[in-house]
């Protein structure tokens, strides 16, 4: 939904404003401002997206982060191992540590947590289930790590999080 040529970005798209809005804002001040912002702005509106606008953006930057993203969504909830996931797209893992790190400014594993993270937020935004339930569905094997993540992103609660 961004395109970037030089010192030219575009936006397409219903809410393209805020998608470009939220792309510049990470870029020039940061992943989580931009995350926050979103939460603040956008999840009501568009909660089946706001909490992928983030990673999306960030594994848009690199073809191999894109398909490090895919990639994860689709294995969500089973264990990925770095080596098998950089062997499967053809690559070592040291060069998909290196170019996730350059197109995202974080590591593969934290990246892959991220996308988890978000994952989780957006279930709790959108179903009844119980944490230990979105736990399993995200690849926790412990409720109370995502627990503790969960209020490390976002500074509340599940419980909180749901009363929005």
């Amino acid at each position: 939904m961004i395109t970037e040529d030089r010192r030219v970005w575009t936006a397409g798209a219903s809410f393209a404003h805020i998608d470009l809005m939220l792309s510049l804002t990470a870029r020039f001040a940061g992943p989580q401002l931009a995350q926050q912002t979103a939460r603040y702005l956008v999840v009501d509106q568009r909660a089946s997206q706001a909490r992928y606008v983030i990673p999306a953006f960030l594994a848009a930057q690199d073809s191999l982060a894109s398909k490090v993203e895919g990639y994860v969504r689709r294995r969500l909830a089973r264990p990925i191992d770095l080596e098998a996931m950089a062997s499967s797209m053809g690559t070592s893992g040291r060069t998909l540590n290196r170019r996730i790190r350059r197109a995202t400014s974080l590591s593969p594993m934290r990246l892959v947590q991220k996308i988890r993270v978000d994952a989780a937020l957006h279930l709790l935004d959108t179903t009844r289930l119980t944490l230990p339930q979105i736990a399993e569905r995200v690849g926790f094997a412990d409720s109370s790590a995502l627990y503790r993540l969960l209020v490390r992103h976002t500074g509340k609660s599940p419980t909180e999080l749901r009363s929005r």
